[in-house]
């Protein structure tokens, strides 16, 4: 699995979802890739047993629900690639280090650091302005 780049074995125009078992009974999705490192995840361990997207954000009556297993994990590649949720995922790194600075210093905050700068170059490289 390749979290830092996350299609690079694969084309815009071609690509195919690869997975890996999830211990909840779905599939991570091992080739979707989110800035803050975070991999796609998609199952159907529902009681209408529809395949959904696991980490989506709506409500539940909300969600959308998939016929296969592909058709969810293309459509959380979506959600992963859009800069609404890639922004939203800066934020939260953000707002971790600034829990991290006030609770332990300066010097208690490196860990986050170093999660707050990898997110913001994995961004950057999301919108081309970068290399990781």
């Amino acid at each position: 699995m390749n979290r830092e780049r996350p299609e690079q074995n694969t084309t815009a125009d071609n690509w195919v979802p690869e997975y890996a078992p999830w211990r909840h009974g779905g599939s991570y999705v091992t080739n979707v890739g989110y800035i803050s490192g975070h991999s796609g995840c998609v199952s159907r361990n529902f009681p209408d047993r529809k395949w959904r997207i696991v980490c989506d954000p709506r409500p539940f009556e909300q969600q959308p629900t998939f016929r296969t297993r592909d058709e969810a994990a293309h459509a959380e590649r979506a959600i992963a690639r859009s800069p609404e949720r890639a922004i939203e995922d800066l934020r939260s790194e953000y707002d971790h280090y600034a829990t991290m600075v006030g609770r332990f210093g300066p010097e208690g905050a490196t860990a986050a650091l170093h999660n707050l700068t990898r997110t913001t170059e994995r961004y950057l490289m999301l919108r081309g302005e970068g290399t990781v």
